[in-house]
């Protein structure tokens, strides 16, 4: 729960924009960041915005889009999500702002996400795209999701000038390795609460000299701008911290050849020398287990504890510390090389509170400031994204991929995973396609029976049904997904989840009877407007309807669930047989 907006509203709010910086008056090692609110009120969002100042460090844990009630996170929008292949050298992007467009282009259409005057200041980057297009991202985004995964990490170049004292970035975030240096290697360790994919970062931090200097430039920023009791933010220019060719997965919205980027769900590594991370015994099993062990969630509550965020007050330096997930981040395509090595001379330097995630007390006060004091009963919150946790795209989508990591978990049994449309047949190795339902053909049905088949009325477009196929050893498998219609709200562009309806999991006897039972299949199920399971006892083999659901233990979206359903169709099939 995040205690700056807990009281603020009795209705659902949800993040509209990421606008400016305030120094925190209270705790001075944490800066807040505004965040602009629109409340949904009788499923509507409202016209007019409410602000707030939360800690930085929650940031990554706020991205336009999720919706927050007595401050905890209830639901998240649904954005489309794209990956660009962009430049981040200096010659292929420029800022932006709706202020001051650069080339007097607004950065993206009114309508699209409107605009409102409190957010005008706020600088965005405009990414050059190879088809005449641009990917604007506001610059917030690209600090709290690409500059290193810890949002410790941000605080502290937030908060601190580069050197002169224990308590500056050079200190805090470079710790001396004690051992020699070898050509073409980058050697770091790293301070408490960070994790193993902060390695990269520290790595150009300290041997990349555009790296130190885009670090360096945001406390510059700050502090140059900043005016005691001054009620405007700070809108700092944020500049992408390496520079190369990168992959980058953003989720937003379209417009023309372009696309708004809202918030950042993975990109491509720098390229580099190979990094080695020398740590002490104890630290690397830290660092392997952080996160992956913790018990706090999106919304900062567990089964057990309640997590209260706080910026008015600093952690104690005797009350250890509790780690606390954001959205997951994903390392698209070749990760870049990090060994760990244990060192038995290496000293850890920096802050010495235990990182332990467990805890009897049902309510955790936290604060990811630096710790200070004693007797408040508040703990250092270390805040980074999720490990091993896919963002959903959608049922659909989110079916197709996780059978997808199936193969890649059981190779040796999972020989072939593809599609099915009447037309091309089965299809391997390419992205896949769905067959489009058909208008209905029969006399005297109902309206609402004969529209379910269109995905938008408006424009006529026809849902689609997505055939994915397995081959296990000799055994061919089925699963059918339902294209579905955005729901929850009247908002526009923006929707907060979609549609409900089972997946099916089927097999047939005769290959000769899939095209026929698929045909019977497709217009029964716009018959029953999306009700599977009637449909499920008709078919020439055997099908499983199954809800999707989602286990906190799932390696990849819906890993559980497809291993159940396979297990039982397996089992009926060898029986058949």
């Amino acid at each position: 729960m995040v205690q700056d907006i807990k009281s603020r509203s009795d209705h659902p709010m949800m993040v509209w924009w990421q606008c400016g910086i305030y120094k925190n008056t209270k705790v001075h090692s944490e800066p807040k960041v505004l965040i602009a609110f629109k409340e949904i009120i009788q499923n509507e969002l409202s016209k007019s915005t409410t602000q707030c100042m939360v800690p930085l460090t929650q940031l990554g844990r706020m991205p336009v889009g999720s919706v927050w009630l007595k401050g905890k996170l209830i639901q998240k929008a649904q954005f489309q999500t794209r990956k660009f292949d962009i430049s981040f050298n200096d010659s292929d992007w420029n800022f932006t702002s709706c202020k001051e467009p650069y080339n007097k282009q607004a950065p993206y259409p009114d309508d699209l996400h409107p605009f409102y005057s409190g957010r005008s200041d706020a600088w965005l980057i405009q990414f050059h795209l190879q088809n005449g297009g641009r990917l604007v991202i506001n610059c917030l985004e690209i600090f709290s999701r690409l500059y290193g995964r810890s949002q410790e990490i941000k605080r502290v170049l937030s908060t601190y000038p580069w050197s002169g004292s224990e308590s500056s970035v050079s200190s805090k975030l470079i710790i001396p390795v004690n051992e020699p240096e070898e050509p073409n290697i980058w050697k770091v360790s790293h301070p408490d609460g960070l994790v193993q994919g902060d390695s990269v970062f520290l790595a150009h931090l300290k041997y990349d000299g555009y790296a130190t200097q885009s670090a360096k430039q945001i406390y510059a920023q700050l502090e140059a701008r900043h005016v005691p009791n001054q009620k405007i933010p700070i809108f700092p220019k944020i500049r992408p911290w390496h520079q190369g060719d990168v992959t980058i997965k953003v989720a937003g919205l379209s417009f023309d050849n372009s696309f708004l980027g809202l918030h950042i769900l993975g990109c491509s590594d720098p390229i580099g020398p190979p990094i080695v991370n020398i740590t002490n015994n104890n630290a690397i099993s830290n660092l392997n287990t952080h996160f992956i062990n913790s018990s706090a969630t999106m919304s900062g509550q567990s089964s057990s504890t309640e997590y209260i965020v706080t910026s008015s007050e600093a952690p104690d330096q005797n009350k250890g510390a509790r780690s606390i997930s954001e959205t997951a981040f994903e390392v698209i395509g070749q990760s870049r090389e990090v060994n760990f090595v244990k060192s038995q001379k290496h000293v850890l330097l920096g802050s010495t509170q235990s990182t332990n995630t467990t805890s009897s007390d049902p309510k955790t006060t936290v604060s990811g400031a630096e710790p200070t004091g004693l007797g408040k009963g508040v703990r250092k919150a270390f805040v980074c994204p999720a490990i091993e946790k896919f963002e959903s795209e959608g049922a659909l989508r989110d079916m197709w991929a996780g059978l997808n990591e199936l193969r890649k978990e059981y190779p040796e049994k999972v020989n072939q995973i593809g599609w099915y449309t009447f037309e091309k047949g089965h299809q391997y190795g390419v992205e896949p396609e769905l067959i489009r339902l058909q208008p209905l053909k029969v006399p005297n049905i109902e309206t609402k029976q004969r529209n379910w088949a269109f995905k938008s009325k408006q424009n006529k477009i026809f849902r689609g049904i997505l055939i994915m196929h397995l081959r296990i050893k000799s055994h061919d498998i089925y699963f059918v997904e339902i294209e579905r219609r955005p729901r929850g709200m009247n908002t526009g562009t923006v929707s907060l989840q979609e549609e409900s309806y089972k997946g099916l999991a089927f097999f047939v006897k005769d290959p000769s009877e899939l095209k026929s039972w698929l045909s019977y299949f497709l217009n029964g199920i716009c018959l029953k407007m999306g009700i599977i399971s009637p449909l499920a006892s008709k078919c020439p083999g055997h099908a499983i309807p199954f809800i999707h659901s989602k286990s906190d233990k799932d390696k990849y979206i819906y890993e559980s669930i497809i291993k159940s359903i396979l297990n039982k169709i397996l089992s009926i099939k060898s029986n058949k047989n």
